[in-house]
């Protein structure tokens, strides 16, 4: 697997007070964030996602399905 490597965001405005940030590890999008500073009761939340690609036993279901369908079909007829 190819490593990501770091950028920089900003997601302030010109002028506003800000803290930077690292954001690291199941990320889409790592790297350093400059976000305007945080007040009392503010929430930050990250969405982590683990894709898996297709295995073995996914095949299961998908013949399970056809043959389904397959009975459905012959039993209209």
């Amino acid at each position: 697997m190819r490593l990501k490597t770091g950028a920089f965001y900003n997601y302030s405005d010109p002028g506003d007070v800000t803290i930077q940030v690292h954001v690291w590890g199941a990320t889409r999008f790592p790297g350093l964030y400059e976000i305007p500073v945080l007040a009392n009761g503010d929430v930050l939340t990250f969405e982590a996602t683990i894709r898996q690609g297709f295995r073995f036993r996914d095949i299961f279901p998908i013949v399970s399905m056809v043959g389904t369908i397959v009975l459905i079909l012959d039993r209209a007829n």
